[in-house]
């Protein structure tokens, strides 16, 4: 099947297209043709459409979009293959840091939906879990493409769905549940990225 060449004004593919299969195919078909002028230009822009509302989280999200687009820019020769392996560490620390401040969240503002929503925090866990001793076993064959693959569709749909409704329910507490809402609270306590960093 042949893609379509992309037009000049469509360097990058909207949002929706991220968790709909085949359209994100196209997606990356238009960053790697001749057309994309900015190698450096991000797969993944973030967009107001992405925020859930929530400060903290929306941070965190645009964090993890942007690590998302330096794995990607290893598959478009932009960054060296050789950075993959400090690169998809980083991925995997700063996704548990988020996770850990997210369920933090869930469970102070009590949010009914907190330990499905976790249960789908420890699938991606465990899937980067499996990605990195890949890439362990074998650093010059690893599926880089295939992690950047279902990482992205994930972190996507997990956004444009399961967060979207925490954030539905956050903004209906009307209490910002922002790290300043936590200090002083002993059942509480704010995630630090150090403490997720290897010893």
């Amino acid at each position: 099947m042949r893609l379509p060449v992309p037009s000049s004004r469509n360097h990058f593919a909207p949002m929706n297209m991220w968790y709909k299969g085949r359209e994100r195919v196209r997606a990356i078909a238009c960053l790697l043709s001749p057309a994309t002028k900015d190698r450096r230009m991000p797969l993944i822009p973030w967009s107001d459409k992405m925020s859930v509302g929530n400060t903290t989280i929306d941070h965190d999200h645009q964090n993890l979009i942007h690590r998302l687009n330096m794995l990607h820019e290893i598959l478009r020769g932009v960054r060296p293959r050789g950075e993959t392996g400090v690169l998809l560490r980083d991925l995997i620390t700063y996704t548990e840091y988020h996770f850990t401040t997210e369920e933090q969240i869930m469970r102070l503002a009590r949010y009914p939906a907190a330990d499905a929503h976790a249960q789908l925090h420890e699938s991606l866990k465990q899937r980067l879990g499996e990605f990195y001793a890949q890439y362990d076993q074998n650093p010059e064959d690893f599926d880089l493409l295939g992690l950047f693959d279902f990482v992205s569709e994930w972190l996507m749909r997990h956004i444009l769905r399961e967060d979207k409704k925490l954030g539905s329910f956050l903004a209906s507490q009307k209490r910002p549940y922002a790290p300043q809402e936590w200090r002083g609270r002993g059942e509480v306590r704010l995630p630090s990225l150090p403490d997720f960093l290897p010893q």
